[in-house]
């Protein structure tokens, strides 16, 4: 699959260029709406100004991601994450507003200055104002990814909340029960840590817990992930073979590891690489393994470019053209035609549907 035929060429030179110059962009942004706004440092200070700095770097660098991916429902999908975080941490919405205002005033100024024509700055100001429609809904809360009033709902309440006051152990007991009782580990997987790390993230945005608090909940998932790998049960050996990583370096790599479990339980040879993982050594890797399926996962929005170009070199890889590619994560899910933009084969929404659909494909080969 040619990128071209996808995503336009504009879009992702403008991208690339939001993302790649946020720092300065930014910079001229907030040194204006402080101009504009001088009740900003009485009431926020040294330390605000540069919190504003770091937010407007963010705010670039999406719009340029989504720009770059030819994607309006990733930048509308972190307005309305950014509004609800500002929003839980007191800041209010006028001071984000005008931020996006004076983000649309610089665009157009590059105008003047031959960096874009004004077409090019028109697209970009239609993706700013389709993300300023997340500041006409007056929702500011969230809904629980956990249902409580359900018997694995409760159980993954349960577990969340163990964790939250750092009882691993007692969070471990409770995985290991309910295994006892008769949950299959898909079912723990899918009802207990998936609704779980959700649920981790809401907190976050919402101010509930700390940053630390939140790499202690997913670590201390990880670990007793791994205590269940003696408790999984092969469904056979199909002869197939899956090289599963994420992105670059996200740190949220949990829901591809769970993706690589479900192929192994489902009788595939199954590789996990993590993150980190350099493009040349995934290729070898896919290569030595003769695998068929390699699965890519980002989470961050703003890593779906980095995506997009491992896909291609995967593409350009001579010896890969037979391998299917397969895509997933919070950006996929956001827009559901994100995965042929990016040059995959397929895409999937959970690691449950991610081994239905290869197994789909290659039962009918």
């Amino acid at each position: 699959m040619q990128l071209s035929n996808t995503i336009p060429e504009k879009c992702t030179s403008m991208g690339q260029f939001l993302y790649t110059n946020c720092n300065t962009l930014s910079e001229k942004v907030v040194e204006r709406q402080y101009a504009r706004q001088p009740e900003l440092t009485a009431k926020y200070g040294k330390k605000g100004k540069k919190l504003s700095l770091q937010d407007c770097r963010y705010h670039i660098f999406y719009l340029g991601e989504a720009i770059c991916v030819h994607s309006k429902p990733l930048f509308l999908d972190y307005m309305q994450w950014v509004k609800v975080l500002m929003h839980n941490l007191g800041i209010p919405e006028k001071y984000l507003i005008t931020n996006f205002q004076i983000i649309k005033e610089v665009v157009s100024e590059k105008v003047a200055e031959n960096q874009f024509t004004k077409e090019e700055a028109d697209i970009i100001h239609e993706y700013l104002d389709a993300g300023l429609m997340a500041f006409e809904e007056k929702e500011n809360d969230t809904v629980s990814y956990i249902d409580r009033n359900t018997y694995y709902g409760k159980l993954a309440g349960k577990y969340i909340d163990l964790l939250i006051e750092g009882k691993k152990n007692a969070a471990s007991d409770l995985i290991f029960s309910a295994l006892e009782k008769g949950a299959t580990i898909e079912d723990i997987y899918l009802n207990i840590f998936q609704p779980s790390q959700y649920e981790v993230g809401r907190l976050w945005q919402t101010n509930v817990i700390s940053v630390a608090k939140e790499h202690y909940i997913t670590a201390s998932t990880q670990h007793i992930m791994s205590r269940l790998y003696p408790e999984m049960i092969s469904q056979g050996n199909k002869d197939r073979t899956v090289v599963a990583t994420c992105i670059g370096n996200e740190l949220h790599e949990l829901g591809v590891r769970m993706v690589a479990d479900f192929f192994e339980m489902d009788g595939w040879n199954s590789y996990y690489l993590g993150a980190n993982t350099p493009a040349e050594s995934i290729i070898q890797t896919v290569n030595d393994t003769n695998a068929q399926v390699v699965i890519v996962s980002a989470t961050l929005s703003i890593n779906v470019h980095k995506l997009k170009a491992l896909v291609q070199e995967l593409r350009n890889s001579k010896d890969l053209e037979n391998t299917t590619i397969m895509v997933g994560g919070h950006p996929f899910n956001i827009d559901p035609e994100l995965w042929e933009k990016v040059g995959a084969d397929l895409y999937a929404p959970d690691a449950k549907q991610s081994v239905a659909l290869a197994n789909e494909l290659f039962d009918r080969k």
